[in-house]
């Protein structure tokens, strides 16, 4: 398990704990869109009165799921962070493990990327019924995509919150450690990657 108050830590200049800080606070914001995306989808899917869930609301959900509980693993030319070190990948309960996996695979192989094999495109002749319930009027297209089922997003909520709450907890020990024995401004002040407050 990650602790953020170890000895390594405590030895690191000011500046990279500083750095440290804020790439844990990204990913809390990310880890918490995520984890609201999980409960709002949840609680639709209780609601839900139809007899089938559209694909098109059920993928807009879990892409979104997945695509912000991603962010701080992922690796991008334009962060000026960097990912979370590979410490945060590990979960206490196989079924948390399991589903941190799938996340990120989707993230990889549906949601970070357009691609043939991933997304095949199917052409409906006018006239056909193509499984939505109705037959299409004219000629019309459909692109593929695999399937998540409903059902894993509560072991994505779980995992997004055991997250979430370390994520928290390492945070709240670095800033104790970083500004809780410093004289501070009686205002809000940005953080810069300096040595000094």
């Amino acid at each position: 398990m990650f602790t953020i108050n170890d000895k390594h830590e405590r030895s690191r200049p000011r500046s990279e704990r500083k750095r440290n800080l804020y790439r844990l606070a990204l990913a809390d914001l990310d880890v918490r869109a995520a984890l609201y995306a999980c409960e709002e989808f949840i609680r639709l899917i209780k609601a839900w009165t139809e007899k089938k869930l559209p694909y098109t609301i059920s993928n807009a959900f879990i892409s979104s799921i997945v695509t912000c509980y991603s962010r701080p693993f992922v690796h991008t030319r334009k962060s000026t962070v960097g990912e979370l070190p590979k410490s945060w990948h590990v979960f206490s309960e196989p079924r948390l493990r399991d589903a941190h996996q799938e996340m990120l695979r989707l993230r990889h192989e549906l949601f970070a990327h357009t691609d043939a094999s991933l997304h095949p495109m199917s052409i409906i002749p006018a006239g056909i019924d193509p499984g939505i319930g109705r037959p299409v009027p004219g000629n019309s297209w459909r692109i593929g995509s695999q399937l998540i089922p409903p059902w894993r997003v509560p072991d994505f909520r779980d995992t997004c919150k055991d997250l979430q709450t370390r994520l928290e907890r390492a945070m709240t020990d670095l800033m104790e450690e970083l500004y809780g024995k410093m004289d501070l401004p009686r205002r809000p002040f940005p953080l810069r990657f300096s040595e000094g407050l």
